[in-house]
């Protein structure tokens, strides 16, 4: 059993790193938690949404802020999608400045979409860091 004030502080500094929804259920699962439980979730690393949200505006091409989140799967996805994407944008570039608007079309297609990816991520990448970081907690609660 914890002190409600250690576990109330502990709530307001990290609450924007959780989903807003989840913190009652938080609350109530760390004020039963043990004390070796409750010092594994106070030492515990959490991600901070805004560096995952910089992370992304300046890397995240290459899906990195997934791997960071442990997001494997979606992040080699997000490479796959997305490198070819930078080479097609580089190759539409070459075949707008040699007027080959057949493979052109292609080529932008294909840039566009690793972009959709890209934008996609920068609105999603703070909830999904959220997300990891309430479920980080909540299995070193369970445990």
């Amino acid at each position: 059993m914890q002190n409600s004030d250690q576990v109330d502080t502990y709530l307001m500094m990290h609450q924007n790193k959780f989903p807003r929804t989840t913190l009652t259920i938080l609350r109530a699962k760390m004020l039963d938690a043990s004390d070796s439980q409750w010092n594994k979730v106070r030492f515990s690393e959490l991600k901070e949404p805004n560096t995952m949200l910089l992370i992304s505006l300046f890397i995240g091409r290459f899906g990195i802020e997934r791997f960071i989140i442990k997001r494997r799967v979606s992040g080699i996805l997000k490479l796959l999608i997305c490198l070819p994407a930078i080479a097609a944008g580089i190759a539409c570039l070459f075949l707008f400045l040699m007027q080959e608007n057949e493979y052109g079309k292609l080529c932008l297609f294909l840039f566009l979409l690793g972009e959709v990816c890209w934008i996609a991520d920068l609105f999603l990448i703070r909830r999904m860091t959220r997300e990891y970081n309430y479920n980080q907690i909540n299995k070193l609660l369970n445990e």
